[in-house]
């Protein structure tokens, strides 16, 4: 009888480890087929119009979270600030040649996102790139990067790597943005059977930096022949100190309308939902609490009170703290807060009076 026993347990455990085994198996297949149903680094697609709109909360809310310690760690740090959304760097953003990304990981991170709660992934590309430079070295240094960038993102399951435009650097506003177009021609080529985007985010304006204007993004589209890989990443601390005052309704509504003037909303991604402590127009980035800075309260509300916006997925980038709980802390504050105003404005922007 003891033999028996002996014998027995250990096929049971096999069995409850296998089936176990079946289940997730089965789990994560379901997970990956929903996201392969919507766009690229979505587990549904946001986008989706034929769906009907019930409520403001319906987006992907996110924050860009830190990599230190591997992808996995990445993963737990959205998972505890509440987040459906993630914006990583896929590798080292202060260095040229980082350490090729780890394919196990990336394999295993790919599989596991969705079935952490994560509807939408992006990666942010260095600070480092410029396809605008009017130097041929560097300009290529960029090419080289940003098409490494892509890569890392496709291993990971990412549906869009974010680019700042670039900077002109002494050369005229046409000549950068040429070259601009031409870089992005030749990095889509070189990742043609990558289905991730590049998603060209909006400046502050400073320096020579592109991007400041809607108008340069529009003109970088219909450069590319509407390319389906590129699109926009709009961020509220850069559009504010590029001159739109987010606090007035009809200035948002401007904006609004010349972004769908320009047949642009589709092409909006995501958001980058940032306060600043820079005055509007004053050309300046400076990342800032939501609710804390020049857009406040005020601000955000009336942004998303807008239908255009509200299956955009929406991270922020506002400032960490000096530790990983302080980091927590205040991201959950910031999407609390986002959260909060979206829940109370269910209504449209229809360029009503300022309320001064």
């Amino acid at each position: 009888m003891t033999a028996n026993i002996r014998f027995i347990a250990p096929c049971c455990c096999q069995v409850a480890f296998l089936s176990f085994q079946l289940w997730l198996t089965h789990y994560l297949t379901n997970c990956a087929a929903v996201c392969q149903g919507g766009k690229p680094g979505y587990c549904v697609d946001p986008m989706k119009t034929n769906e009907p709109v019930k409520t403001n909360d319906s987006r992907p809310w996110g924050a860009h979270v830190s990599a230190a310690g591997g992808l996995v760690s990445a993963l737990r740090r959205a998972q505890a600030i509440g987040a459906t959304a993630m914006q990583i760097f896929a590798r080292n953003q202060r260095q040229w040649r980082p350490a090729p990304l780890d394919e196990r990981e990336a394999a295993e991170f790919r599989r596991f996102w969705p079935a952490a709660g994560i509807r939408f992934l992006c990666t942010h590309a260095s600070y480092l790139c410029n396809l605008a430079s009017p130097e041929q070295k560097l300009r290529e240094r960029s090419q080289e990067a940003l098409i490494d960038e892509i890569r890392r993102a496709d291993a990971l399951g990412a549906g869009c790597v974010v680019l700042h435009p670039g900077a002109a650097r002494g050369a005229g506003r046409q000549e950068a943005l040429e070259r601009l177009t031409d870089s992005l021609r030749l990095v889509l080529r070189e990742t043609d059977s990558a289905p991730v985007g590049v998603a060209l985010e909006n400046t502050a304006g400073q320096g020579t930096a592109l991007g400041a204007r809607i108008e340069d993004l529009a003109d970088a589209l219909a450069a590319l022949g509407r390319e389906p890989r590129l699109g926009f990443c709009l961020d509220t601390a850069h559009a504010f100190a590029a001159g739109v005052d987010l606090r007035r309704e009809s200035a948002l509504h401007d904006w609004l309308a010349e972004l769908a003037g320009r047949d642009l909303l589709d092409r909006i991604w995501l958001l980058h939902l940032n306060d600043t402590t820079a005055a509007c127009g004053s050309r300046r980035d400076r990342h800032v609490h939501i609710g804390d800075g020049e857009i406040g309260d005020r601000g955000f509300r009336h942004l998303l009170s807008c239908r255009e916006l509200w299956r955009i997925p929406a991270i922020i980038e506002t400032p960490k703290g000096k530790t990983p709980e302080q980091a927590e802390f205040w991201d959950r504050r910031n999407l609390r807060r986002l959260r909060g105003f979206a829940k109370a404005n269910c209504t449209r922007v229809e360029g009503k009076p300022d309320r001064v």
